[in-house]
């Protein structure tokens, strides 16, 4: 072997990524842009390998005289985990892993985006390039702080990569989760009018005459709950339950040429602040055509919890799992149930979300409608699930049953609760759930 030759070194942890070359392996972004937040993965492969080839950094060298050098190239691998608020924070969170293991990747993906309902769309580096510099102006026009890391994710903004007009276009199509029906169209529309999402409904607009800064006045409002009524008088005569029965089979779908009315009532709030407001929507050509301010009036925080009121189905179960054997197994939760984890006071708390955004695709479309259900362990030794239709609350205990944990939980209790408590529990301090429903229920234990 020549001296001149290189030796390859596994590894690569170390290297100063704005100053390597890094090559492109692959990208994704989910298709939730209109639920008004994005996240992007990247994956890139890096080296030290002398190289000339522009875009790809570059490479530290020892070399004076032109001839390869003999130090040992260094290689690694960088995934990058980007978090985008499309409505106010803009380019939020980065995070990266600078090794390639795949459960670590994994764990950060359902971290991420388990939450989502979202489906990945492949992009080409060039797409990528794109989506990250039109984020990037998007904080600069702000006056946003960009998220810590810069220096590891700041050669992902090219020169000249934000996209025009055109291309912006194009994106949006890319990264809009494809539109079905009017029930859709309709809560998508006015969840990014109350977000003061220009962008996002202009995308579902008709023309420019749609106004979509209508509803800006309630800033930093949450598009809670939002009914749909299409307007009689748009049925043929007699035939009225026949096309409702129709519409709501299908979704209602999306008219081609007509414009239809529909009239809805969306809960908002604001602040701790709630309000209903009433709104008439027309829809033409598979977009919105028309949109008017009807009425509105305010609510209060117990009406407003009586509006969103669910039923709640509980099952207790004693976990005959030591300390240590539980943390082995936690990761069956987060990735096995593909759900959330968060830390409480009381326990570990998991949430288990749809695979996709099916509960926007409805006439009555609630927010909280995206969780499929809740796994909690409690510092008493207990399994906690809950879930809100008897059909959830039948998946939860199936996903358990066929688990690996099912030899260790033994059945201990099973509730039916008309409005939910499990969380008034896990925000308490008592360890177990019986002792909490005698508490909670005045009675003595």
């Amino acid at each position: 072997m020549s001296a001149s030759t290189p030796r390859i070194l596994a590894g690569g942890q170390k290297l100063k990524i704005s100053e390597v070359n890094r090559h492109f392996i692959s990208a994704y972004v989910t298709d939730t842009r209109l639920m008004g937040v994005l996240a992007v993965y990247a994956h890139w492969h890096l080296d030290t390998l002398e190289e000339s080839e522009p875009g790809k950094g570059n490479a530290a060298s020892d070399m004076d005289n032109g001839s390869a050098s003999s130090d040992p190239v260094t290689w690694g691998d960088l995934h990058q985990f980007f978090y985008i608020d499309c409505e106010e924070t803009g380019l939020e969170t980065y995070y990266e892993i600078r090794v390639n293991d795949t459960k670590k990747v994994e764990e950060r993906e359902q971290a991420m985006i388990g939450g989502l309902g979202a489906s990945k769309i492949d992009l080409s580096e060039t797409e990528l390039r794109q989506l990250m510099c039109r984020y990037r102006v998007f904080n600069l026009q702000r006056g946003l702080p960009m998220p810590a890391g810069l220096d590891n994710y700041g050669f992902l903004f090219t020169p000249n990569m934000t996209p025009d007009p055109g291309q912006q276009q194009a994106l949006m199509e890319r990264i809009c989760t494809k539109i079905s029906s009017v029930y859709q169209l309709i809560n998508y529309f006015l969840m990014r009018c109350f977000g003061q999402d220009h962008e996002g409904a202009h995308f579902l607009a008709l023309d420019d005459t749609v106004p979509v800064d209508l509803y800006d006045r309630y800033v930093r409002a949450t598009f809670c709950r939002n009914v749909i009524d299409r307007k009689p008088s748009e049925h043929p005569p007699g035939a009225d339950k026949r096309t409702s029965a129709r519409d709501s089979a299908c979704g209602s779908p999306l008219p081609q040429t007509e414009t239809r009315e529909y009239l809805c009532e969306s809960l908002v709030e604001m602040d701790g602040r709630y309000e209903v407001i009433v709104s008439r929507v027309l829809v033409r050509d598979r977009k919105i055509a028309g949109l008017e301010y009807c009425s509105g009036f305010p609510v209060s925080t117990s009406e407003a919890a009586l509006i969103l009121r669910k039923t709640e189905y509980v099952n207790v179960y004693e976990l005959l799992l030591s300390e240590e054997e539980l943390e082995e197994n936690i990761d069956e939760f987060s990735v096995g149930f593909h759900a959330t984890m968060t830390c409480c006071e009381n326990g570990l708390l998991f949430m288990a979300y749809r695979p996709n955004n099916g509960h926007v695709n409805r006439p009555e479309f609630q927010l909280n409608n995206d969780v499929a259900g809740v796994y909690f362990l409690s510092d008493g030794g207990q399994l906690i699930t809950a879930a809100y239709s008897v059909e959830d609350a039948g998946h939860l205990g199936m996903t358990l049953k066929k688990s690996v944990l099912a030899p260790y939980l033994l059945p201990h209790g099973k509730y039916k609760f008309i409005e939910p408590v499990l969380f008034e529990f896990i925000h308490g301090d008592i360890e177990r759930f019986e002792t909490f429903l005698h508490i909670f229920s005045g009675e003595e234990e």
